[in-house]
């Protein structure tokens, strides 16, 4: 068979098995809005209770690191709004001084935004719950656990687009993990359009070293026809943005929030060698050679981007260890000595550590 139609045979099977996973859906979509009518009654709040969700496990888990990957997914028919969701804004200060850091007063440069949005645009606090500066953001939840309680007071957070890679990095995984990462906004122009569409926004967030992936598709209270809309817009996202591609995709479930009740939809029980997922590469980084006065001749030090450095043997780039028991050394020197037991024990280490990190990436490949 040609590589040309090796490919559209795997198209071809990937739509049938997109299809597939929207019919299945359907039947048991139905099932759980049939339940959720049945027990709607006793729950004490059953909005919140009838979240739905589709949860897609995979067959072979991404191992690249870095930075994960999110798509924003648009849903044609959300069950949020102004009334029942709530927003919070990260926005630059107005005065980044060193005084204005340490100001007592810690919301005041909030509050002065609060008042800027409400004559400019007119957004108050029904469409706004809080407004955070990036220095009062940092002052006020330094520790972890305070992030952790600020991801679950807000349901939408976002930030504006200057700040966006200081508070990703802030917020850090406790945001990923409850898929409430912010969403880029330009706070020199207005906003309310934004706002709008962050309701219907949902967050597809596949990230490194995690073996499934789970996205909101709505609210149990809303129509069959509207959950189809979303679940389909979501299916399609999933198939065309999983890393690995659909052959990938292991099993697929839906399920509410509260009750835990979880439907199968799509079961693959496929070879996971089939797949092909993106490797961990080796991070290169920039690298300068330069003189020592330190160091005897024909030796040059070797400086890395991240700030590693080593010794090496001319321009070659051959590194050595040094400086060892027959190198010249005086007592106070700032670096030490080594053997040859030292060198040899320092070489076995690093031996030993290279073989721990292949047989880790071959574990985590099968």
């Amino acid at each position: 068979m040609s590589f040309t139609l090796r490919i559209s045979f795997s198209l071809m099977m990937d739509r049938e098995k997109c299809k597939e996973v929207k019919a299945q859906a359907r039947f048991a979509l139905k099932a759980l809005k049939e339940h959720s009518e049945r027990i709607s009654r006793k729950a004490l709040f059953p909005e919140e209770d009838s979240a739905l969700f589709i949860s897609v496990k995979y067959k072979k888990v991404p191992l690249a690191r870095g930075n994960s990957m999110r798509k924003l997914i648009g849903l044609p028919c959300t069950d949020q709004n102004a009334s029942n969701t709530s927003i919070c804004l990260i926005l630059p200060d107005f005065d980044r001084s060193n005084a204005a850091a340490r100001d007592p007063d810690v919301d005041g440069q909030a509050r002065r935004w609060a008042e800027l949005l409400r004559e400019k645009y007119g957004l108050t606090g029904e469409h706004i719950a809080k407004i955070f500066t990036i220095t009062q953001l940092k002052r006020e939840y330094g520790k972890q656990a305070d992030r952790a309680k600020l991801a679950n007071t807000y349901d939408i957070f976002m930030v504006d687009k200057k700040l966006m890679k200081i508070a990703v990095n802030f917020l850090g995984g406790t945001f990923r993990k409850a898929t409430k990462m912010p969403l880029p906004i330009d706070s020199s122009v207005d906003i309310s359009k934004k706002l709008k569409e962050a309701f219907s926004l949902v967050q597809l967030h596949f990230a490194p070293l995690k073996d499934s992936v789970a996205v909101r598709i709505g609210n149990l209270s809303q129509s069959l026809a509207e959950l189809d809309s979303n679940l389909d817009v979501i299916i399609e996202a999933v198939f065309a943005h999983l890393p690995g591609g659909p052959s990938n995709i292991r099993s697929c479930y839906l399920q509410t929030s509260a009750t835990k009740i979880s439907l199968p939809i799509f079961v693959d029980f496929g070879p996971s060698d089939e797949v092909l997922v993106e490797q961990p590469k080796n991070e290169q980084f920039a690298v300068e050679l330069g003189e020592c006065s330190t160091l005897p001749e024909g030796l040059m030090v070797k400086v890395r981007a991240d700030g590693k450095v080593t010794v090496v043997k001319g321009n070659a780039g051959e590194e050595v260890l040094y400086p060892t028991a027959q190198d010249e050394w005086e007592q106070g020197d700032d670096i030490r000595p080594l053997n040859d037991d030292t060198v040899q024990k320092v070489l076995r280490k690093k031996a030993i550590r290279m073989n721990k990190g292949q047989r880790k990436r071959k574990d985590k490949a099968k």
